[in-house]
């Protein structure tokens, strides 16, 4: 896939320099990936499980909450960012 991809940045970079920084971002991302897979493959598992349980539940009102907080934080500045950016003069 990679090959495939160095190809691509070959063929595109004569017609489009854009083309050329996506296809190297995407190959890099590959790269970045790989390593991350190997690092997490050959992590061996803890020797034994804590007989305690959480002190929360996943499912209870806190997390669920503080997740819905977050995603309607990030909404609004993205959404904040695009009518200021939409409103410039240029």
């Amino acid at each position: 896939m990679e090959t495939y991809l160095q190809l691509n940045v070959v063929d595109d970079y004569e017609s489009d320099k854009s083309q050329h920084v996506c296809h190297m971002s995407i190959c890099q991302n590959n790269n970045f990936k790989f390593v991350v897979l190997l690092v997490v493959g050959y992590t061996r598992a803890y020797p034994s499980l804590v007989p305690k349980p959480p002190a929360v539940s996943l499912l209870s009102l806190t997390p669920i909450m503080s997740i819905i907080s977050q995603m309607v934080i990030m909404i609004g500045v993205q959404f904040f960012t695009w009518e200021y950016v939409k409103a410039q003069p240029w």
